[in-house]
This record gives structure tokens, C-alpha cells and sequence, in this order.
């Protein structure tokens, strides 16, 4: 197979902990060297440029980041009419930032909603948005990591569910960095003021004085942090890029309060592959995951339930082989046969 990803900047920063998993099986592919891979940013994928156009033509898959920004319709529209399958993932921070960009569909992106819209606009053109949604119709799949996920877009194009995995091979030789004090990463994304949230970090902070936070948020998520630890406070080699600087970090603390949960599951993952324990505020998105951790909106006394897991942590005490094992059973390496058969099948389904 010749396989294009087409990733979008947004997602391909070493400092972003939300990586395109299209990424993940780019690289994994690439070290195989059993198919030919090319990356190139969705930019010049749809401006169409004398690079782009090049791996495209010699290619027969063309996976997209699913991206609000993206013109999905003229680009599904002009590789398919070349011959090419155009596969379209839709990551869960991507189905996010649509929901809230673009909530003018009443059933969540209905092809029959578009498509009355377009009817009546017609004199106007195409919104962005209706670009991004007619080319997903166009999609030969679809792929989404949850059910969720495949139950909005069922009715769009072909869906196909492949789970979040990890590139462990990043991970497997960081050694765990032990210091006097107690080094909590959140990361959240919630932009307006959350007191539940506020109260469970008020009393880590009060029973807890050693605490320093690693802030893993996005900018727009505002969060008041008490002795946030500075990148010059990061020990000799340690820098904030995902994920060098887990080897410091002592608990995750986690607080997903988006529609469509399950942002964070893969970065729980990774926690779990280095056996850092951690905290969720709900169990929607990642049911599989809860028997590992604390997801303490399952607690009536979950002040306790904190207090008991933090004291642990702080010793040391915690080291959940189950979890660990499920973490290193989610690799991408172990798993790419898989999302490798279902190209396959793409590739022989009929446009």
C-alpha cells in the first residue's frame, strides 16, 4: 500500500498532548517499512502544492485529520475522482471544536440538514463548515475511537471504529525522577469556572503544602494554580514536550467536561505504562479505564478516596500491575495489523 496522512499543524506540536493518532501509524508504519508512507500538512494538501500533489498521485490511501478547518469537500472531490480512497479520522478533540464552532445543525452534522441549507443558499456558496460536512459524505470511511462517535456518524459514510493506542516505544525507557515534592500534571478543558473542580484542588493544596502542578491545559482553559511548576523549574533534561517530562510526575489528575468524553484516554494510558497513578472526574468515554484508577464522581466519600490515593502516592505505594498491563497491551506497534486489515478492505470496497 502507499499511504498519505495528512495531518493538521494544530495537532503536531511536541508540546500538544493531543497528537493525531494518524501520527502514531505514520511513524509505526514508517520504522516497519513494510508499506510506503508519506506525512504532509493539511495546508499544502489543499492548496494542492507541487509536493503534496506528488505523494498524493503515487499514492492509493489518502488519510485526513478531521479538522473544522479543513475544505474536506474539494479535496475528497478531486483525489477521489483520481482513483484515490480518501479516508477521513475524526479525532474526538476535532468532533469537539465542531460541536461548539458549528452548532447549527440541529441532529449533529445530519446530511439531510446540510443539505436543505445548501438548497436554500444556493446563490451563497458553501459555509466552511458545510465544506467539511459534504466531503466527510464523500468519504470512502470514516474512522472515530468510539461508539459515540460511530452512532453520530453512521448515517454520513462508512464508519469504522479503531480504539486510542499508544507509541510505547516512547515511553518504555523513561525512569521514574523521585523528588521531595509532590508533582501533580492536570490537564482539563473546561473554559468556564468549575467549583467541584476548584474544591478538589483546594483540598490537595491544603492538606498537601509539597504540592507543584504541571499545568497540561490548553491556554483557554483557566485554571488558578497554586506553586505551578515554570520550565525552568524542570529538572536538567527534562523539557515540557509530551511526554518527556512524565518521568517527574507523580499523580495525573484529569477533568473532562466536553459532550463527547474521552479526550484524555490515551494520555491515561501513558500514565498507566509508567504506573503514575491518576484521577478522572467522570467515567463516560473511559469505562474501560475506571478499575485502574480514581474516578471520584463514583465515591460518596470521595474526599477520603483522595486523601487515601494521594498519601499512597506521595510513598509510592501505588503500582497497579493490572493497569500497567492493560497500558503496554494498548500499543500501536501490537496493533497495527489490525488497522492495517481494515485499509485493506477499503481499498477493495467498491466507490
Amino acid at each position: 500500500m502507499h499511504i498519505v496522512f495528512v495531518y493538521n499543524k494544530s495537532t503536531f506540536s511536541k508540546h500538544n498532548n493531543y497528537a493525531w493518532r494518524g501520527i502514531l501509524l505514520f511513524n509505526t508504519l514508517r520504522k516497519m517499512g513494510l508499506h510506503s508512507v508519506e506525512l504532509i500538512n493539511s495546508v499544502d494538501f489543499t492548496n494542492r502544492t507541487k509536493e503534496a500533489n506528488l505523494v498524493c498521485i503515487n499514492s492509493n490511501i489518502i488519510v485526513i485529520e478531521g479538522s473544522p478547518e479543513t475544505d474536506l469537500l474539494n479535496t475528497t472531490n478531486h483525489w477521489k475522482s483520481r482513483g484515490k480512497k480518501v479516508i477521513v479520522d475524526i479525532p474526538l478533540l476535532s468532533e469537539t471544536q465542531c460541536q461548539y464552532l458549528y452548532p447549527k445543525s440541529e441532529g449533529l452534522f445530519s446530511i439531510s440538514q446540510i443539505y436543505s441549507d445548501f438548497q436554500s443558499n444556493a446563490g451563497s456558496g458553501l459555509e466552511q463548515s458545510e465544506k467539511f460536512r459534504w466531503g466527510l459524505h464523500l468519504a470512502d470511511c470514516i474512522l472515530v475511537s468510539s461508539l459515540v462517535q460511530q452512532e453520530l456518524w453512521s448515517v454520513t459514510a462508512p464508519v469504522r471504529v479503531i480504539p486510542e493506542f499508544i507509541d510505547y516505544e516512547s515511553i518504555r525507557d523513561k525512569v521514574r525522577i523521585l523528588d521531595e515534592s509532590f508533582i501533580i500534571a492536570i490537564s482539563m478543558n473546561s473554559k468556564k469556572p468549575d467549583d467541584f473542580l476548584e474544591s478538589v484542588m483546594a483540598r490537595i493544596n491544603d492538606n498537601y503544602p509539597k504540592t507543584k502542578w504541571i499545568n497540561l491545559s490548553s491556554p483557554n482553559c483557566k485554571v488558578n494554580l497554586l506553586n505551578e511548576i515554570k520550565p525552568a523549574d524542570l529538572p536538567s533534561g527534562i523539557t515540557r514536550n509530551w511526554p518527556d517530562f512524565l518521568p517527574i510526575v507523580d499523580l495525573g489528575f484529569f477533568w473532562d467536561t466536553q459532550i463527547l468524553r474521552g479526550a484524555f484516554y490515551r494520555n491515561i494510558l501513558e500514565f498507566m505504562g509508567l504506573h503514575i497513578p491518576w484521577i478522572l472526574n467522570d467515567e463516560r468515554g473511559y469505562q474501560n479505564l475506571s478499575k485502574y484508577g480514581l474516578i471520584i464522581h463514583n465515591h460518596m466519600n470521595w474526599y477520603e478516596v483522595l486523601d487515601n490515593v494521594i498519601q499512597k502516592s506521595m510513598v509510592h505505594q501505588i503500582k497497579s500491575d493490572e493497569g500497567y498491563l492493560f497500558s503496554i497491551s494498548q500499543n500501536n506497534d501490537d496493533h497495527i495489523n489490525e488497522i492495517l486489515t481494515a485499509f485493506t478492505e477499503i481499498l477493495k470496497t467498491p466507490s
